[in-house]
């Protein structure tokens, strides 16, 4: 089987933009998205878990952040992939 290498660290940049701001009715492709980008990360050992992406609720007129959808998830760099990201920053 061909091998092809990608780079992991846009893959995790595109997926958490997509899933930040993707349209409401789009729950299921961010779960597709949070999947195809988790098997990624386990495969190359850069997985360092998720947190959930807080929604805006008004409770008695009063903006309140709360997890309003599981699919809304920020996925933590690893190690690894932060360092070169920082180097990325400063070249």
């Amino acid at each position: 089987m061909a091998r092809t290498t990608i780079d992991v660290l846009d893959v995790l940049d595109k997926a958490n933009t997509f899933l930040k701001i993707s349209p409401d009715d789009q729950r299921d492709r961010r779960l597709g998205v949070a999947s195809l980008l988790e098997a990624i990360l386990h495969q190359t050992k850069n997985y360092a878990g998720f947190n959930y992406l807080p929604g805006i609720v008004k409770n008695c007129g009063t903006p309140e952040q709360v997890i309003t959808d599981d699919s809304r998830r920020y996925y933590i760099p690893s190690k690894k992939l932060f360092a070169e990201y920082s180097k990325r920053k400063t070249a």
